[in-house]
């Protein structure tokens, strides 16, 4: 093999793995992600000694007026709950902040 066929595969290879690597694809703002979850854990915290059925019914609701609020619908919030599955760094930096913005609300 002559220089030509390595600087090819080189190349091949280099773009190959620039490809393969992710990057953050949040379909919203990580500011946003932690609004949305410090909501949802306040309406689960809630709920808690609700029996089950009014807790699952009541629960639909909160979360449809969580979703109109933030302007974001569950399919998006999946998107953003399985990126930052695969991103753990992601996911300790938005459960860090939603710890954070809980603990503001309740000095309130």
């Amino acid at each position: 093999m002559n220089w030509q066929s390595y600087l090819f595969f080189l190349c091949v290879g280099v773009v190959g793995l620039s490809a393969c690597q992710r990057t953050n694809e949040l379909s919203f703002s990580e500011e946003k992600m932690v609004a949305v979850m410090a909501d949802m854990q306040l309406a689960e915290a809630s709920m808690q000694r609700l029996t089950k059925k009014i807790k699952d019914t009541l629960s639909l609701r909160y979360y449809d007026e969580i979703y109109e609020i933030h302007d974001i619908d569950e399919a998006a919030l999946k998107q953003n709950h399985a990126e930052m599955d695969r991103n753990p760094k992601l996911a300790k930096r938005i459960y860090d902040a939603v710890k954070e913005e809980i603990r503001k609300q309740e000095n309130e």
